[in-house]
């Protein structure tokens, strides 16, 4: 792996978004380019995909170092966070787990990997 793909900035853990969200073209690892997809928020509020593909990410939980990649990540450049789906990471039989404003997402093995804390409107800063 290229440490230049691997990411050193925040994402928010989030329950209600269906899919993996990006606002940076330049940390996908593979991508193409779809036609502007539209994406429907709270309110109404529409943003558009411009492209999907998968994400690296580096965490560091318990002294370990580890990199968490997300397939089928949706670039949608206006975006204001980037998004981690938590219904994405446990459709292939990870984890996490929730409690006192803490969350922490786990492998398939039940190894934590990463640990988030909950910010506003019940997302967690990972």
């Amino acid at each position: 792996m290229n440490d230049e793909h691997v990411l050193y900035y925040d994402w928010l853990a989030d329950s209600a978004t269906t899919s993996h969200i990006c606002n940076n073209h330049k940390v996908f690892i593979t991508y193409s380019p779809i036609k502007n997809v539209p994406i429907m928020g709270v309110g109404n509020l529409k943003a558009h995909a411009k492209g999907q593909g998968t994400v690296q990410l580096q965490s560091h939980y318990k002294g370990r170092r580890y990199v968490l990649q997300l397939e089928d990540v949706l670039y949608v450049s206006d975006n204001r966070n980037n998004l981690l789906s938590l219904g994405c990471w446990d459709q292939d039989g990870r984890l996490y787990l929730g409690h006192n404003g803490h969350i922490t997402l786990l492998t398939k093995n039940k190894e934590g990997v990463v640990c988030g804390i909950k910010i506003m409107n019940n997302l967690y800063k990972m």
